[in-house]
């Protein structure tokens, strides 16, 4: 599973986010779950989702920091998160038109 995630922010801006494999292991070690069995149905759980782009946000945006808001912590800040094909564009149009979004 090697995709983009496009956030939404509440607080900042929106950023998009590469998965990357340190991504995946981090996923896999917060929920014991294969990264191959939680996204393989097509359908996925919103937690998982959203978890993964935690997981790629705190790499890209908390590289350094002791700071970096916990998952929880950082719902609070998100607003939506749209899931991107991974050779998608950085700026994919207007949230909401991919069909992870929004449910």
């Amino acid at each position: 599973m090697m995709s983009k995630f496009r956030v939404k922010y509440s607080d900042h801006p929106d950023a998009v986010y590469q998965t990357k494999p340190k991504d995946i292991v981090a996923f896999e070690r917060a929920t014991g779950l294969s990264s191959l069995a939680a996204f393989a149905t097509g359908e996925p759980r919103l937690e998982h989702l959203w978890l993964m782009a935690h997981c790629c946000a705190k790499r890209v945006d908390g590289a350094g920091r002791t700071d970096f808001p916990e998952f929880d912590d950082w719902l609070d800040g998100m607003e939506d998160v749209s899931v991107l094909d991974a050779d998608a564009e950085d700026d994919p149009g207007p949230l909401g038109s991919s069909p992870a979004s929004g449910i």
